[in-house]
């Protein structure tokens, strides 16, 4: 039997597997992320270096936990992204190679590039703030803007390519899917979870909502992929289309 005859999401289909694998590399990049920053604030001083204030609030140990997951997450979710660039390759192969340039931005520098290295930065600052908290900070600082923020500009730029070509696939119909699953997005899952941010103080939930926002957006992209997935029958109307 052919995927095609079972279906999109159809019992054993790649499709299927991959976006299951990329929920679930996204429940472990959550994780890794909650436990680098859902941290309470409240009382604190404001600070604009905010992984640091986290960084004093937590053991090592969470910090290396929370790392490494969002490591191994980040790079699983790819699987996942893989399979959606398969599905847009199909009717539109432009949109395809520029989702999946975004996506290999994706990989090379989320994974080691800005989520391990705000780990190291966090696990840094810890390490020497209990032997001279001046240094610590000067170091902090000089590492995030000399090495962390263009690297992040980096991921940014493949972050937005990706989801914008997503959208636009989605949107003109390229996929079997019909044209609300644009909206089936990680900027969508991100938009929702900064409302939080608006809530009043820094709490544990808050942060750790900010801090998440991606692997939030992750969640709600292919868990809406999953369930809303075209039949056969609509698979096959949509290839008379």
């Amino acid at each position: 039997m052919t995927q095609e005859t079972r279906g999109l999401c159809g019992a054993g289909s790649s499709y299927r597997r991959g976006l299951l694998i990329g929920l679930f590399a996204a429940v472990l990049t959550l994780i890794g992320d909650l436990l680098l920053g859902a941290v309470s604030l409240n009382g604190a001083e404001a600070s604009r270096y905010r992984l640091l204030e986290y960084a004093l609030r937590i053991p090592e140990s969470r910090i290396l936990a929370g790392g490494l997951l969002g490591v191994v997450g980040i790079a699983a979710e790819c699987i996942g992204f893989y399979q959606i660039y398969l599905l847009i390759q199909r009717k539109s192969p432009r949109l395809s190679t520029l989702f999946r340039a975004g996506m290999l931005c994706y990989l090379a520098w989320g994974c080691c590039g800005v989520h391990l290295n705000c780990s190291v930065l966090m696990f840094l600052f810890k390490r020497i703030s209990a032997l001279n908290e001046e240094a610590a900070l000067v170091i902090a600082s000089d590492f995030q803007y000399h090495f962390l923020l263009p690297v992040y500009l980096l991921f940014m730029l493949g972050f937005m390519l990706m989801n914008l070509s997503q959208f636009i696939a989605f949107f003109q119909r390229k996929t079997p899917y019909p044209r609300y699953a644009a909206f089936f997005n990680i900027f969508i899952g991100i938009l929702c979870s900064s409302l939080f941010v608006l809530l009043p103080g820094s709490s544990a939930f808050e942060n750790g909502m900010l801090t998440s926002e991606i692997s939030i957006g992750n969640l709600w992209m292919f868990l809406m992929l999953l369930l809303c997935c075209p039949k056969g029958s609509e698979e096959r109307e949509e290839s008379v289309r």
